[in-house]
């Protein structure tokens, strides 16, 4: 199947590609984007079947909701930080439990960032890991 480059695609591809970098700048920065997943998966599917003008508008409903968000939200800790924060985090758990320290709370809130990492949301993950490691009595940083 061939596609002919009209002035409609070029456009929805444009902002479809833009709606996608906003979004992610978004998730990066712990906003939960799940809304806007929607917004772009549906965006794809309308121009893969050809309506560029409705791809375009989802993709544009996306910027409305992220393209704002990713620049006004602080830039928050990337993945690979909360990644090793959570790495720390459950260090700290391995190390409080051979003391003797029941750790039943600090493994309960390390499994929430873990999914709260999972499901894009590093913010939410990072603050769980800090909140794990002042459970086993180590410092928030």
């Amino acid at each position: 199947m061939s596609y002919s480059v009209t002035p409609d695609r070029t456009a929805a591809l444009e902002r479809m590609t833009q709606a996608l970098e906003a979004a992610k700048k978004a998730r990066d920065s712990g906003v939960d984007v799940h809304q806007g997943r929607e917004f772009l998966k549906r965006s794809r599917a309308a121009f893969e079947a050809g309506n560029y003008p409705l791809a375009k508008q989802l993709a544009d409903q996306v910027l409305e909701i992220y393209g704002k968000t990713a620049a006004v939200v602080p830039a928050g800790a990337g993945r690979s930080e909360v990644l090793a924060r959570m790495a720390e985090a459950l260090d700290a758990v391995k190390r409080t439990k051979r003391l003797g320290v029941d750790v039943r709370r600090a493994r309960e809130v390390l499994k929430q960032a873990r999914s709260a990492y999972k499901a894009g949301n590093y913010g939410t993950a990072s603050e769980l890991a800090n909140e794990t490691l002042t459970l086993c009595g180590l410092p928030r940083t």
